[in-house]
């Protein structure tokens, strides 16, 4: 079974009492949470010193905080502990500092403590240093199915230094994680948000990363003047935590919320918002809100459940500061709750991981197979009146009388501009196809960068096979200039012998240069589309490569069929296909095997030609096979590959020759298949 003991405080004479009091003793099976809302560093110096002195055992995680969460009581700048002691359930922690690679930072966190007994991973990564979407991406790649909860640290708001730490150290660039090994472990999840929605549906016409620059072709600051007035707008971003941008994704309403408010009327969110994506203005109400926990509690009392970790949006609070233990407290009637107010909360859901807003998100755990409390239990105390309805009715009169001046404010500007849009709408055509043609030349502009970056990442191998294709006649011209020297010391060389010489060195050189002349026309970029056979293509691949995979005692067999014709663009699908052949050639490499053999085929049926390259390499292993077009993903060593190739090859294929590139297993090998529109010879 699980214990756990929650305490509040504001020194660390409270803190030491607490522990003394109830017992509290060291165990490499406790799990300390640190939720502090005092954000200074020597206040934290302190604390984890008393945590390595007086807990050595034990493994600790802490984040600071916008309100902590204790025993189902709200607090600001107290410091909220929760002590959980497991039985069967072992514990690791890491802390990681950012790269400047959120995506790898995920990766690697989850890389460091992922099991094959782990069954709950909590996170609190830096609330504003790390991309918490790409961060989350990360760990999603090395683990969809496992669940996640946590969220980003923040710092009561003042958006300067939020901090995450262990008992041995303290960063504001960084993530902490500790995993729970038990595959008998009962975790469960959920989320509230329903705030409500209002207005019309808005296009996201410019957005990087968690910047929006421009909402229906308008400033995002101006969007907010044009529709919620100019109050708001000048508010921001203190606004934005009362009307959050509200997207759908995956079926999760998300909130984004305005935390930074710039100079050129762009506005940075608490979370990734895309271009193209659909929003909608959100505004709370404390009736929805607070209705969502009722049927969350339905829930958690026909499960078991031992103890909560509650991890809410700070404007969650913010909103609604004199109610927010109304939603808090039901919590604690099921079992112990603790946790903290966030910059962002992390969920799982349908394998996906979401960096929320606006949301309170909860997470449960039981080493039990007992219902600890049933629902008769939970609807007694509520007649016997331990949660007060006359505090709840106080608290939301005095709510509602402040959301009615604001809503006041809110009325006299929305007046005006429902005028203002209607006269818009007629533009808004116009509008949309400006917008479209945009996005398809952003679209372009980005695959192209992409490209470029995929032949600069193929420039050092074919600086080798340069060097490769070199040698031999370097050899040779050597070998010429050596002879004639020895003749004219020799007093032998005479007209016959000199001319001879020559004629070997300039056709030396000459085929020199037409290497170099192959390789520039390789890296040439293709104008227009042309007719050709596969044929013509791989062999203008394989030619750059045949002396490499020659001295690394690599053969290449090539089979093609008649009347195979292509339209697109040649140097692009030759490109595809030397990536191809030097994935093959690596993975042969990796085995040191004896025979190293790859086939090249062309082969065609009524509407495809198939191109296939196939290597004897022991294939694609199964839990990659799916990933291996992904950008970025690779299976080299760091530093040997960007992950690029498969990437772009695909994109060239499918996206530039509407074909299509698929991968499988066969005989002891992988086997890599362009399919193209066959074509007749004009």
């Amino acid at each position: 079974m699980i214990k756990t003991h929650n305490c509040s405080i504001v020194t660390l004479s409270e803190l030491s009492d607490f522990v003394e009091k109830n017992y509290i003793d060291d165990s490499h099976k406790l799990l300390i949470q640190v939720f502090s809302g005092n954000e200074t560093e020597d206040f934290l110096t302190d604390l984890i010193e008393f945590f390595k002195e007086r807990y050595p055992k034990s493994k600790l995680i802490g984040s600071t905080t916008d309100g902590e969460i204790s025993s189902g009581k709200v607090t600001t700048k107290h410091c909220s502990i929760s002590f959980t002691y497991f039985e069967e359930t072992t514990l690791n922690v890491s802390i990681l500092r950012n790269t400047e690679n959120d995506f790898l930072l995920g990766f690697n966190l989850a890389n460091n403590l992922i099991t094959n007994d782990s069954k709950a991973l909590i996170v609190f990564a830096a609330g504003l240093d790390i991309d918490g979407n790409a961060f989350l991406k990360g760990i999603k790649r090395r683990d969809k199915n496992l669940m996640i909860a946590g969220g980003m640290s923040a710092d009561n708001s003042l958006f300067k230094t939020p901090f995450v730490f262990t008992k041995d150290e303290i960063f504001t660039n960084a993530a902490v994680a500790v995993v729970l090994n038990n595959q008998n472990l009962h975790v469960g999840n959920g989320y509230s948000f329903d705030w409500e929605l209002i207005g019309q549906i808005m296009s996201v016409t410019k957005a990087e990363g968690n910047r929006v620059y421009t909402i229906d072709g308008e400033k995002a600051v101006d969007i907010y003047a044009r529709y919620l007035g100019k109050d708001m707008a000048d508010d921001l971003p203190a606004a934005g935590s009362e009307f959050p941008l509200v997207i759908s994704r995956n079926g999760v309403n998300i909130a984004r919320a305005a935390m930074v408010k710039h100079d050129d009327g762009s506005l940075t969110l608490a979370g990734d918002i895309h271009t193209g994506d659909n929003v909608q203005f959100g505004f709370g109400n404390p009736q929805m809100i607070l209705n969502p926990t009722n049927s969350l509690i339905n829930t958690l009392i026909s499960s078991p459940v031992e103890t909560i970790f509650v991890y809410s949006c700070m404007g969650r609070r913010r909103f609604m500061p004199d109610i927010i233990e109304k939603e808090i407290n039901p919590l604690e009637d099921i079992a112990p709750t603790s946790g903290f107010f966030t910059y962002g909360e992390f969920y799982h859901h349908d394998e996906e991981y979401q960096l929320l807003n606006q949301t309170m998100t909860i997470l449960t755990i039981s080493e039990s197979e007992t219902k600890i409390y049933s629902k008769k239990s939970i609807l007694q105390k509520d007649r016997e009146g331990d949660r007060s309805i006359s505090s709840t009715v106080s608290a939301l009169a005095f709510f509602v009388n402040s959301t009615l001046e604001k809503m006041e404010t809110l009325n006299d500007s929305l007046e005006d501009k429902v005028h203002e849009r209607t006269k818009e709408l007629e533009k808004y055509q116009v509008s949309l196809e400006k917008q479209v043609e945009e996005e398809i030349k952003k679209r372009v502009e980005k695959d192209n960068i992409l490209m470029q970056q995929s032949r600069l990442a193929a420039m050092g191998e074919m600086i080798g096979n340069i060097a490769h294709q070199w040698r031999q006649p370097l050899n040779s011209l050597s070998l010429v200039i050596g002879n004639v020297e020895d003749a004219f010391n020799l007093k032998r060389l005479d007209e016959h012998l000199m001319n001879r010489s020559t004629a070997k060195a300039y056709k030396l050189i000459d085929k020199m240069s037409t290497t170099i002349d192959d390789f520039r026309n390789f890296f040439s970029i293709d104008k227009e589309k042309t007719i050709f056979t596969p044929e013509e293509v791989i062999k203008d691949a394989l030619a750059l490569v045949e002396v490499s995979f020659k001295n690394q005692n690599i053969y290449v067999t090539q089979t093609y069929e008649s009347n195979l014709y292509i339209e697109g663009y040649k140097n692009e699908l030759s490109q595809v296909i030397l990536n191809l052949l030097n994935n093959s050639k690596d993975a042969l490499l990796e085995k040191n095997m004896d025979n190293l053999n790859i086939d090249v085929s062309g082969k065609y049926d009524e509407e495809w030609v198939c191109i296939t390259v196939k290597d004897n390499a022991g294939g694609i292993p199964s839990e990659i096979i799916e990933k291996i077009f992904d950008p970025y993903f690779t299976t080299k060593e760091q530093g040997k590959g960007t992950g690029v190739g498969l990437y772009m090859s695909k994109m060239i294929i499918e996206d530039n020759m509407n074909g299509k590139l698929m991968a499988q297993n066969d005989d002891g090998g992988a086997v890599l298949t362009i399919k193209l529109k066959r074509v007749e010879k004009k």
